[in-house]
């Protein structure tokens, strides 16, 4: 039962909207931050952190100093990344806990709420058979508790962006 491929396809398709709202506002500060320093660049450096065209290809990037008007802008983008990072690393522990020792595709089921199964090809046309309060253990559903609001809102990002 390859229950990591499930988290992580579970994961990837959670954080894409937040993921690529990002990747937009990024791409709009390198635009700015080329027009503003009157030079072409593939990317910038803030806090450590190398920020780069979302749509670069092959090659060597080239990356030039943020302008100092663009901090501000730059700040958020990196909180938004750190804020992602965090919340997925979460998300995906409270995932493990729930179904990582699941055998069967009808266990994987009952552990995970209605709205993630339909993301998951093998069980989303698998019929509830136990409720998720019956199957989960007391530290799943408490996992799972600390992370539900945060799974909703990348949920509704979707329908959002």
């Amino acid at each position: 039962m390859d229950t990591y491929r499930i988290i992580e396809d579970l994961r990837s398709y959670l954080i894409k909207s937040e993921t690529n709202r990002v990747k937009n506002l990024t791409d709009k500060i390198i635009e700015e931050n080329c027009r503003i320093n009157h030079q072409p660049s593939d990317g910038f450096v803030y806090m450590g952190d190398y920020f780069k065209k979302s749509d670069l290809g092959l090659g060597k990037p080239q990356f030039i100093s943020l302008h100092p008007d663009l901090y501000d802008r730059a700040g958020l983008i990196y909180k938004a990344n750190e804020r992602i990072e965090r919340e997925t690393r979460k998300i995906c522990q409270a995932l493990q806990t729930m179904i990582g020792e699941c055998t069967s595709f009808d266990q994987i089921r009952n552990c995970l709420p209605d709205s993630l199964a339909a993301l998951v090809p093998v069980v989303q046309k698998l019929p509830r058979t136990e409720p998720m309060e019956a199957v989960l253990t007391p530290r799943a559903l408490k996992a799972y508790g600390k992370v539900s609001v945060t799974i909703d809102v990348y949920m509704a990002t979707h329908l959002i962006f």
